[in-house]
Parts: C-alpha cells; structure tokens; sequence
C-alpha cells in the first residue's frame, strides 16, 4: 500500500502518518528528510528522533539521492516528507543556482524504496496558497513541489488530506487496519462549532446563516458575545503561551479561523511559530468541537 498524506503545516498529518504506519507491519523505518541548519533546525531533529526511537521506528537520516538507497529489509516506511527533500535536491548548497531534474530524481527515489518495501507512507505540505511575492528560487521550489505532489499522488493508492486533524479520504481505499483513522466522532446538537478556512472565503457568512448576527461576533477573547473570530490573529498575540487559553475557547459557541500553514514557510521564527501554533490549536479544538465545517469558495464542508 502507499499513501500519500497532506496539508497545512502543524495540521496533524505526521502525527497521522506515525499512528497509521505503526499499525503496518515492520519493521518501521522512518525515512528523515529534513537536513540540520543552525540551531533550531538541529533540536527539532533531535526532539524527533527522540520521540521516533521511543515509538519504535529505524531512523534513517537521508537528505537527498533516495535513488541508491537500500533498505535493510523489507517492511513499512514513513517518509517525512517531500517538501525537505525537494529543498535538498534542488539547493544542495545555499547560493548555489537552482539543481534542474530534482523532481524526476525524487520520483525515481520513491520507486527505488516502494519496490523494497511493503507499505510506503509519504508525507507533503501544500505551499501555494499564499500570495506570491518571492523570490524566483523559492517561486521556482513553490512550483516544484506543486509539480511533485501531483505526480506523487498519481502513483499513490490512496491520499489523505488532514484538516485540523481531522484526517478526509482524497482518493482509493486505505487498508482494514487504518480505516478506524477515517472515523468521525464528537457530532452533537450542543458545543463549539469550529469554522476554517482562507481569507475571505465566505466563513463570517456562513456562521450568519446559523443564526448570529454582526453583533454576536468579537476578535476578542474577554468579549461576552458567543462568536470568536480571527483566531489566528489571537495567537499571534501570544504564540508560546496560546494553548493554555484552550477552555476558555471551548466556551464560545462558534470559533472562526483562517486556514494559514498553506503557504511557503515564513522567514522569521516568530512567524514560523504562529503559524504552526494555529495549526496545533485547531487541532486540539477540533478534537472537542460538536462540528467542523471547512469553508471553500463559500461553499461549506463538514469535516466533523
């Protein structure tokens, strides 16, 4: 089997991946594509290996040329993920021109370890819902792994897209063992309703025709009134500490969001950090929500 995870950054689909590919038989490699630079990227490869080694998994480091790579024996392999990957092959040292045939030889590296193993699990972000005011190399990376993804998925079983963890069948069919993973619980008449999506996409809207008006609605936590909206603007008050306001969330009655880890990864680390401390927070209010509706072209999906 292979399957092909995706979405926003700190959307919960490694966390996904990790579960589902335990659930495979072993051994459990887990394939690590991000290659170290300075000292945050080298103390979150160390906390990852950390948690990989506690859950049983074989680390293998590999930052490009999965072409020629050979696995000790057959079994279940995670990869994490093709955005680090495709960043190695195309800018394999920092200045240098972009490398042309990185996405071809990726797709090559995926075939060399699908025919070694029993069941591949690739993980990818979507990078190309922001405004694009780059520069030509990281347009140039952006459209690459756009590029890489649709292929990945063509030679795919089956792909999962995982919304605020809320994990959304793409295509194909997963195995018995992972379909407790498609489950849907926590419907209910009463609870937080979560509402996501993109900048103007129809979510304030949406929220109307439930029944609140303009008046209902405050960006203000403290505010009496029932509906919360911009939440991603409120964690980017306080980032570190915006999980903790957690309860005092879940007593509105609806929460409005806007969908941000679906771009290019932000220059700054203050940035960085909002933006994956939204994700992890919707994750954790969608898990306790009543309902999760996704708004599209205003156009409204229940995830949950």
């Amino acid at each position: 089997m292979k399957l092909l995870l995706t979405g926003g950054s700190a959307n919960g689909k490694s966390t996904l991946a990790e579960k589902m590919a335990l659930e495979l038989p072993g051994p459990h490699y887990y394939l690590a594509a991000m290659e170290p630079y300075g000292p945050e990227g080298l103390a979150r490869i160390a906390r990852h290996r950390a948690s990989h080694d506690r859950k049983g998994f074989l680390t293998i480091e590999r930052y490009r040329d999965l072409d020629t790579l050979i696995l000790p024996r057959r079994g279940t392999v995670l990869l994490e993920c093709l955005c680090n990957l495709l960043d190695n092959e195309l800018f394999p040292q920092a200045g240098a021109p972009v490398v042309s045939g990185a996405v071809e030889k990726i797709l090559k590296g995926l075939e060399n370890i699908s025919n070694q193993c029993e069941h591949l699990l690739v993980v990818t972000n979507e990078v190309g819902s922001d405004w694009p005011g780059y520069s030509l190399d990281i347009l140039a990376y952006r459209n690459a792994l756009g590029h890489l993804n649709i292929l990945t998925e063509t030679a795919m079983d089956a792909v999962v897209e995982v919304v605020a963890g809320v994990p959304v069948l793409r295509r194909g069919a997963l195995p018995p063992s992972l379909l407790k993973y498609l489950e849907i619980s926590g419907k209910g008449a009463e609870g937080m309703i979560l509402v996501m999506g993109g900048e103007a996409s129809g979510k304030r809207t949406y929220v109307r025709e439930l029944g609140y008006g303009d008046r209902d609605m405050s960006p203000l936590l403290s505010d009496v009134r029932p509906v919360l909206t911009d939440l991603h603007l409120l964690v980017a008050q306080d980032p570190v500490h915006c999980v903790d306001l957690l309860p005092e969330i879940l007593l509105k009655k609806v929460v409005i969001c806007n969908e941000v880890g679906s771009g290019i990864i932000p220059a700054t680390k203050e940035s960085r950090l909002c933006r994956e401390q939204t994700g992890r927070l919707c994750v954790l209010l969608a898990q306790q929500a009543a309902r999760v509706i996704r708004m599209v072209c205003g156009i409204p999906t229940i995830l949950k």
